[in-house]
């Protein structure tokens, strides 16, 4: 086991924060950055002080952060559609409107056997799917794609796995299965792709950050 010593963090200039000690290996106490196997970060000063996180989250304007705040408002969206279908699946309100176009029939697609072959309605999952989402995006502050490194990955994984289910129900469910075209299902998908295409760039610099600088650092 790595013996360590406590280094204190060095305060920023612009924003006072307040104290914090970090966990430091001796070998890397000189460079104030730690790496475990495989390169990964396992030092969390920045990601979980609270007033870093506050400001990076209002303030920071990096790409990585853009792109969590689209995941968000698709989140919120999708937690909206969610809702909605979870109304009409536990009985609250009878029917669902759809636009006035063939083939649209929401009330039939989400009172078929598969949107409650899982024994919960899908509409209660979806918004549990969302949330989880939200909350993903939301945690950790700017510096996440190397402190702690799993977030982006997390974030990723999750969005890729609802991606493809939710290009299954596009391309497959609905035209063949149901024949029926659902307007909130169709919506939700959509905002799952999109949160897939938005997390992939922090999870691509978390990627960069994880393997290749930490082959390259001794």
């Amino acid at each position: 086991m790595t013996s360590g010593t406590f280094q204190p963090a060095r305060p920023s200039a612009s924003t006072p924060r307040r104290p914090r000690f970090v966990l430091v290996p001796r070998r890397t106490a000189e460079t104030g950055r730690s790496r475990g196997p495989r390169g990964l970060m396992w030092s969390w000063p920045d990601s979980v002080d609270p007033q870093a996180v506050r400001d990076d989250l209002r303030q920071a304007r990096t790409g990585a952060l853009r792109c969590r705040r689209g995941i968000v408002v698709l989140a919120v969206l999708g937690l909206g559609t969610g809702a909605l279908m979870s109304l009409f699946q536990t009985g609250v309100i009878r029917h669902l409107p759809d636009p006035p176009i063939r083939r649209f029939h929401s009330d039939r697609v989400n009172a078929s056997y598969a949107a409650y072959q899982y024994g919960v309605p899908a509409g209660p999952l979806s918004v549990a799917l969302h949330a989880t989402s939200l909350l993903l995006a939301s945690a950790g502050g700017r510096g996440r794609a190397t402190r702690p490194a799993w977030l982006p990955f997390a974030a990723a994984g999750k969005a890729a796995v609802e991606a493809g289910a939710a290009a299954r129900y596009l391309f497959h469910r609905l035209p063949v299965v149901e024949r029926s075209w659902c307007a909130y299902g169709i919506v939700d998908a959509v905002l799952r792709i999109g949160m897939f295409v938005l997390s992939l760039p922090e999870a691509c610099e978390a990627a960069r950050e994880t393997f290749l600088e930490g082959r390259s650092t001794p």
